[in-house]
């Protein structure tokens, strides 16, 4: 039985994926917490974003109309 390449590449990624995730494990909950926060506050970012004036605007301390 041999392998083929699609499967070669998928226990890569898979063998790299188990190897960060045993890596990394000591920092997961903040990862985990970090990724709940993003979710429930993207709808406050972009509501806040509307209010902000451009970049280019901002850096002249040019007002917003």
């Amino acid at each position: 039985m041999t392998i083929s390449e699609d499967q070669k590449l998928l226990l890569l990624i898979g063998t790299v994926f188990l190897i960060a995730t045993v890596a990394f494990w000591p920092l997961m909950t903040v990862f985990v917490w970090a990724i709940a926060l993003a979710s429930a506050l993207m709808p406050f970012h972009k509501r806040f974003l509307k209010y902000m004036p451009t970049r280019e605007k901002a850096a002249v301390g040019e007002e917003s109309s």
